[in-house]
């Protein structure tokens, strides 16, 4: 991409950024900002970064996953898919 490209995304990114830290504050931390709510922020920014998990950052850069819903999902749906299926591997050994 060229430099007005680069610019044009980055700006993009920082809004939808913006439109999560609006939703967690919204829906998990309106009268203050608690435990729930930094825990919440923090979850969310260590599965965004996470380099093993890079479908649901493209999926919440896209707008694919609205802020509101990214919120409120459990560390279960945020997981990446590789730790999806160790999970679920580790559930079939403790059922047998």
């Amino acid at each position: 991409l060229n430099a007005n490209g680069d610019v044009i995304q980055l700006l993009s990114n920082l809004n939808q950024i913006l439109k999560i830290e609006e939703a967690a504050y919204t829906k998990i931390g309106a009268s203050t900002t608690n435990n729930d709510y930094r825990g919440k922020v923090r979850s969310l920014s260590l599965n965004l970064k996470d380099k093993n998990n890079p479908e649901l950052r493209q999926k919440v850069l896209e707008g694919h996953i609205d802020p509101g819903m990214l919120v409120v999902m459990r560390s279960e749906e945020l997981a990446s898919k590789s730790l999806k299926e160790q999970q679920e591997s580790i559930r079939q050994q403790n059922l047998h």
